[in-house]
C-alpha cells in the first residue's frame, strides 16, 4: 500500500511541475482594449478604405504595452492623396475601445518618456485629441509611418493613447511599440 501512495504522491508532484513551470515564463494575457484592425477604416469621412497588413499583429507585453510585429501597409495614390502625403506610405490602423463618451489623448514617445502622461501644455498644443459618439464605443486610428520612404517621428516610434471613459476623471495609457516597423 505505502508503494501505491509513494507512486500517487510522485506522479502528483510530476504533474504539478509540468503544469507550474510553463506558467512561469508566461506573457500575461492581451487584454481587449487596443488591437490590430482587421477590416479597415476610412479616414475624414471618406470612401478611401485603409486595412493593416495581413501579417501586422500587436502582441501583448503586459502592463498595457504592446509591440507591433509583420509589416505595416503601403498606401495607393488614391490613400495618400486623401491623407495628404505621397503614395507608398507606410500606415497601421489601431481600434480602441473608449466606451461611449470616451476621450482620448494621443502622440508619439520614445523609450525614455514612454510612461510618461502627457502635460497639459502638450495636450493644449500639438496632441491630437479624439472621442467616440453614442454610435460607437470603439475608435479607430490610422497612423502614418512615413511619408513613401521617409519615416515620420523617427525619434518617436512609440505611439502612446491615453483614454478617459465618460465621466472618469482617471484615465487609463497604452503604448504600441512600431520600431521594428520604420
Amino acid at each position: 500500500m505505502k508503494k501505491v501512495f509513494k507512486v500517487f504522491a510522485i506522479m502528483l508532484l510530476l504533474v504539478a511541475c509540468f503544469v507550474a513551470i510553463p506558467a512561469c515564463g508566461e506573457t500575461p494575457p492581451q487584454n481587449d482594449y487596443i488591437s490590430a484592425n482587421t477590416s479597415g477604416s476610412s479616414f475624414s469621412g471618406s470612401d478611401v478604405v485603409y486595412k493593416n497588413a495581413d501579417d501586422f499583429k500587436l502582441e501583448y507585453l503586459g502592463d498595457n504595452n504592446y509591440k507591433a510585429v509583420g509589416s505595416a501597409s503601403r498606401m495607393t495614390e488614391e490613400q495618400a492623396t486623401t491623407w495628404g502625403t505621397v503614395a507608398n506610405s507606410k500606415f497601421i490602423v489601431i481600434s480602441v475601445k473608449m466606451g461611449v463618451g470616451g476621450k482620448a489623448i494621443i502622440g508619439w514617445r520614445n523609450s525614455e518618456t514612454m510612461n510618461t502622461p502627457y502635460s497639459q501644455e502638450e495636450i493644449d498644443g500639438t496632441f491630437i485629441k479624439n472621442s467616440t459618439t453614442a454610435k460607437s464605443e470603439t475608435k479607430n486610428f490610422i497612423l502614418a509611418l512615413s511619408d513613401g520612404d521617409t519615416p515620420r517621428h523617427p525619434d518617436f516610434k512609440i505611439w502612446r493613447i491615453e483614454v478617459t471613459e465618460q465621466d472618469a476623471t482617471e484615465f487609463k495609457a497604452f503604448t504600441v511599440d512600431f520600431t521594428d516597423l520604420y
